[in-house]
């Protein structure tokens, strides 16, 4: 992938890639993404409004709500955005309806391009090396949680970890898990907060991949519906 271009962004200069976008969010949207994936959710619908998620309830009845907003569960969801939550749960054949304020943000605003892949460190190689096969003319890496004053760091972490990846110059997965576990978002876990912040939820985002799978956006009847592939 010698040719590539890699651009870096932050959520407020997304959505001018038009080619492959890889949206990371760490802590903790695409780690719940991926567990939900594990206990065999069918497929994930993103959104970026809690409005929006309601009113899709109404048209898929059958799916769970799923998310937070400033990191608390929602009045009417049926899920929060907890990985550990979703642990020894059957998803089965369902479909889920996701909102964060940063991970499905970021798909967003992503819409226009041709490729979305969304990941945590949880499946970060696995994302990496469909990138490699891929061979885009051009990938950006979103790192949505990358807000200043230390925020998001967890998310440049990641997205340093692909980056390397992707032009073979790998780094250390103990060194990303290290980089992760001292964010200032990660000190939320630490269990003074268990009800919006469970301290088990840092294992699952910590455990760099954990997944072989990749998480992809399917564009369909104008909603962005992610896969497991």
């Amino acid at each position: 992938m010698d040719q590539v271009q890699i651009q870096r962004v932050d959520l407020t200069r997304a959505g001018k890639e038009l080619d492959t976008v890889v949206v990371i969010d760490v802590i903790r949207a695409f780690t719940t993404t991926a567990f939900a994936f594990d206990a065999n959710a069918k497929e994930i619908i993103l959104v970026s409004e809690v409005d929006e998620a309601l009113a899709l309830k109404s048209v898929y009845p059958r799916a769970l709500l799923m998310g937070e907003s400033k990191g608390s569960p929602i009045a009417g969801f049926d899920l929060g955005n907890s990985p550990s939550a979703l642990v020894g749960k059957d998803l089965s054949g369902r479909v889920l309806i996701h909102r964060t304020s940063a991970g499905t943000q970021g798909a967003a605003a992503s819409a226009a391009a041709r490729d979305i892949y969304v990941t945590g460190l949880c499946n970060a190689r696995a994302t990496a090396m469909r990138l490699l096969e891929d061979s885009p003319e051009s990938i950006t890496l979103v790192e949505t949680g990358s807000l200043g004053d230390g925020w998001g760091e967890e998310d440049v972490a990641c997205g340093d970890y692909i980056h390397g990846l992707l032009i073979n110059e790998p780094m250390d997965p103990d060194q990303i898990v290290e980089r992760v576990s001292a964010t200032k978002s990660a000190m939320l876990f630490s269990g003074e907060q268990p009800a919006t912040f469970p301290s088990d939820d840092a294992d699952l985002f910590l455990d760099i991949d954990k997944f072989q799978f990749v998480m992809k956006v399917k564009k369909a009847d104008g909603l962005l519906v992610l896969q497991k592939a």
